[in-house]
């Protein structure tokens, strides 16, 4: 009874070493496979952002939620998918070339939100963001303004 019992524990200990093994063995080749995965990903981004110079900061009155006036004073640079250096230069050659309209669509786009809305600086600057660039890239014709950047953001 006593060799049995032997024999069963030996087999158990067998049995467990080559299913730790296995899964060991099992584990690195999939974390292996996902870290080189991880590296291509990082070789070869989805789109190569540059900053692209609106101008002078933005100086104008927001929306006011009761008797006080309140302004803004914002100054962005724009993030620009240059991954396509041709239509890269066409886009910063006409961004040039509309400053003037692009100014005054940002103009109306901050005078449009509430000192509250803009106070929230986290959600407020990402509301802004996404409004800014769905609204450039309308009067522009284009999806390659990707993202805005604050170079200066005061509210009062």
């Amino acid at each position: 009874m006593e060799s049995k019992f032997k024999i069963f524990v030996m087999v158990s200990i067998a049995v467990l070493g080559i299913a730790i093994a296995g899964s060991t063995f099992w584990m690195l080749k999939v974390l292996n496979t996902s870290q080189t995965q991880s590296m291509v990903s990082q070789e070869r981004p989805p789109n190569k952002l540059k900053e692209v110079e609106v101008g002078d900061a933005i100086i104008t009155n927001i929306a006011s939620e009761g008797n006080g006036q309140h302004f803004a004073k914002i100054q962005i640079k724009v993030g620009v998918d240059a991954s396509d250096t041709k239509n890269y230069e066409a886009f910063t050659s006409e961004f040039a070339e509309r400053s003037a309209s692009i100014r005054n669509e940002l103009i109306n786009v901050i005078g449009e939100q509430t000192y509250t809305m803009l106070s929230d600086t986290k959600a407020g600057k990402e509301k802004l963001a996404d409004e800014i660039i769905t609204r450039l890239n309308k009067l522009l014709g284009t999806e390659m303004i990707q993202a805005v950047y604050y170079e200066e953001y005061f509210i009062q």
